[in-house]
């Protein structure tokens, strides 16, 4: 890097800032300009942030100079940098100011490149996001109609809804309908169940009855067979008697006589 001086340039004033004498020194030059600005070296202390023995040392050369200084005190009193140094023992930190704008120069350009990327990338960017605000849309009005078919789906389902209830309720009244025939129909089959257990009842009753009678009609078939063995017994006696009395017809009467008195007195017995 080269200077001012070496490029033959000549510090320009600025502001208030007097032409530097050559050979004047750093401390002269601030001293002069807090002079033309009516303030004084504490006051630039204050302003540098910085103790008024810090201060004081800067200016009297008793301590180290650096850009930060400089560029601090060129701030405070509103000069250029070089303009501040240049002609003083601190001359040479404007090879400093060089390097800083040639470091700034790459630095811009770098931020160039930079910008160029982000700018292309940028477009990438708005192009997806065109891309995505597209694949929204679509999506957007997929799901616009997906909701319009699902309301449609809603409204058939509810209508079956209500077919379905109708239905539960014709049927729910079938139901009823049905349990009240089945209830008569019940109460009619234990009526009739009760009249046929009253008519078998009767019947039971009829055939004891008839059981008695049976019992009653054996007993006096015993009876009577009885008695006509009895009948049987007597008559061969008779006979009996006949065959000794003769075959004559007064035999044959005293023989039907007594047959008919023996009969007589049977049937007289089973009448009682």
């Amino acid at each position: 890097m080269t200077t001012r001086e070496e490029r033959g340039e000549t510090p320009q004033n600025q502001g208030n800032t007097p032409a530097s004498e050559e050979g004047s020194s750093f401390g002269e030059k601030v001293r002069q300009l807090l002079k033309e600005k009516g303030v004084s070296q504490n006051w630039l202390a204050k302003r540098m942030d910085v103790t008024k023995g810090t201060a004081s040392n800067i200016l009297n050369g008793k301590t180290t100079v650096t850009l930060s200084y400089v560029k601090s005190i060129a701030q405070i009193l509103e000069v250029d940098v070089f303009d501040l140094v240049a002609g003083t023992e601190h001359a040479d930190l404007v090879d400093v100011k060089d390097d800083t704008i040639t470091e700034c120069d790459e630095q811009n350009e770098a931020l160039a490149e930079r910008i160029a990327e982000q700018e292309a990338e940028l477009a990438s960017n708005r192009a997806e996001i065109k891309r995505l605000t597209t694949q929204r849309e679509q999506l957007k009005s997929e799901h616009l109609e997906a909701l319009q078919r699902r309301d449609k789906e809603l409204e058939k389902l509810k209508a079956a809804l209500e077919d379905a209830k109708k239905a539960a309720e014709v049927a729910k009244a079938g139901e009823a309908n049905a349990e009240r025939r089945l209830d008569e129909h019940k109460a009619k089959a234990e009526s009739q169940l009760q009249a046929l257990r009253d008519h078998i009842r009767r019947l039971d009753q009829q055939l004891q009855d008839a059981l008695v009678e049976t019992d009653r009609a054996w007993a006096s078939c015993t009876t009577q067979r009885n008695q006509i063995q009895r009948l049987k017994a007597q008559i061969k006696e008779l006979e009996k008697k006949l065959k000794a009395a003769g075959n004559t017809a007064v035999g044959g009467a005293l023989l039907a006589g007594l047959a008919g008195a023996v009969v007589g007195s049977e049937m007289s017995k089973k009448s009682r």
